[in-house]
């Protein structure tokens, strides 16, 4: 699973919106849905952004790093 798929499903299992994400991480809307369709990759602050909405553990935050990395 890609970056932006797992922002998308995580997103919505915690019934956040983009826009509500967006916010949060100080970016467009736009931005969070280019990463969601896997137009562009979100930049590596936003996976310790994740980690505090979502309250991700390190393993997961390590995995999200690798697969942005490939």
């Amino acid at each position: 699973m890609k970056v932006g798929e797992l922002i998308k499903d995580l997103r919505l299992k915690h019934r956040v919106s983009q826009s509500e994400f967006a916010k949060f991480c100080n970016v467009k809307q736009s931005a969070v849905s280019k990463w969601e369709r896997g137009i562009v990759s979100p930049p590596i602050n936003i996976v310790e952004k994740l980690s505090i909405i979502f309250d991700l553990t390190e393993n997961f935050k390590d995995k999200l790093k690798n697969e942005d990395n490939n």
